[in-house]
Order: C-alpha cells, then structure tokens, then sequence
C-alpha cells in the first residue's frame, strides 16, 4: 500500500488552487 506524504497532499492542493484560479480568470 502506498502511504500519502505531505509533500503529495500539498502538491495535490495546489493543483486544484490552481485549476479554480486558471477557471476564475477564464
């Protein structure tokens, strides 16, 4: 089983910030 770090779930949340912002700006 592969174990969730925190630099993945960070990663995870900035790239759904990022989508909502790019969809903002759209």
């Amino acid at each position: 089983r592969m174990r969730i770090k925190k630099a993945d779930v960070f990663c995870m949340l900035i790239m759904r910030l990022r989508r909502m912002r790019i969809k903002k700006v759209d």
